[in-house]
């Protein structure tokens, strides 16, 4: 239900830099699994999140409705008036805020598809103002996602999603990719405009990478707002395969104090490319735990895992990887990677 301190986001975007009804949905499991909120006495607990395609919702509620709105906000006709668009823009808050309302829980963040963004771009400056005035209430905080022209490609050609939506309404979206990065360009020149715009740029075709950008990025504007979130203490754990055991004792008890693990081959998807799916375990997670031993010592997957965490550290700008040693082939290799971490690291003891 909606409550005093409901935040809306508003995100939009041409279709090649994600499809929002899913995008969304990824949202709203990241935030809830990967973050706590953290309130005014220092207390944590999960976030309340909630998402909403407007159409979507419209067409299973009331097609007749939906339709109207689609007549005056989606489609390409710069013939519609004002009072037209403005009663479309009050009819879609209508039903986004009867939603938010159906929910038992109060709702904290409400992710919302197109709606400010798309009628900033319709309408000249001042008639946007006046449709903007007419809304329930505005959205803190409005977001556009762009693409680079090769993730564009890559979405019209590989995502099914993407696809579908295409064959089935061809009349809303760019048929091709070349076309969806121009229009991309055209709203850029537009919306540049609106004051405390967050713009977002997808450079990756996987959804769950570009989700965690996307996360990344609001948490700051989020803070603006009073609502701070912070990441579930989780770890990657890079071992040796010889020292599997001992990981899986450690992951367990790491498990029973709330702390989340990740370790290889256990959490890895069926089917999944291995160097893919380390790599983001890597970067969805807090720090990287490193069991040093004789045997991980030897280890390539071990050595490539530790470049990817320092890669991250670059990133971040902060320390993410934590060594800690199970025998002392540490302090007696004379393998380059693992003595920078000897001489740069305060190795701890298990």
């Amino acid at each position: 239900m909606w409550q005093a301190s409901t935040l809306v986001i508003e995100i939009t975007g041409i279709m090649g830099a994600g499809y929002l009804p899913t995008t969304l949905k990824a949202l709203q499991v990241q935030l809830c699994r990967d973050y706590l909120q953290v309130l005014s006495d220092g207390t944590r607990r999960p976030p309340q999140v909630m998402y909403h395609v407007d159409n979507t919702a419209m067409k299973k509620w009331n097609p007749h409705t939906r339709q109207r709105i689609k007549t005056w906000i989606v489609q390409k006709d710069d013939s519609i008036e004002l009072k037209q668009f403005t009663e479309a823009v009050k009819l879609a808050d209508q039903l986004f805020w009867e939603n938010v309302d159906e929910w038992k829980k109060p709702v904290d963040l409400v992710f919302r598809r197109g709606g400010m963004l798309q009628s900033f771009k319709r309408l000249n400056r001042e008639k946007w103002r006046t449709a903007l005035l007419e809304s329930v209430q505005p959205p803190k905080i409005q977001v556009f996602l762009t693409a680079d022209e090769n993730t564009i490609a890559e979405t019209y050609k590989s995502n099914l999603e993407v696809r579908r939506v295409l064959e089935r309404e061809p009349d809303v979206y760019n048929e091709t990719a070349e076309r969806a990065y121009e229009e991309q360009q055209a709203w850029l020149a537009m919306v540049e405009r609106l004051p405390g715009l967050v713009t977002v740029t997808r450079t990756s075709a996987d959804k769950r990478v570009f989700v965690a950008d996307l996360i990344r990025k609001l948490r700051a504007p989020l803070t603006g707002f009073g609502y701070h979130l912070v990441e579930k203490m989780s770890l990657f754990i890079s071992h040796s395969s010889k020292d599997e055991a001992v990981a899986k004792r450690l992951c367990n008890d790491l498990n029973a104090k709330g702390i989340q693990c990740w370790l290889a081959p256990r959490d890895m998807p069926i089917g999944a490319k291995i160097l893919d799916s380390i790599d983001d375990a890597i970067r969805r997670r807090e720090r990287v735990l490193l069991l040093l031993s004789k045997n991980s010592i030897e280890s390539a997957w071990v050595e490539d895992e530790v470049s990817k965490a320092f890669a991250e550290e670059r990133r971040r700008n902060r320390v993410v990887l934590f060594p800690i040693r199970l025998d002392d082939g540490v302090m007696q290799t004379s393998k380059p990677w693992a003595i920078k971490i000897r001489d740069q690291r305060n190795i701890g003891d298990l």
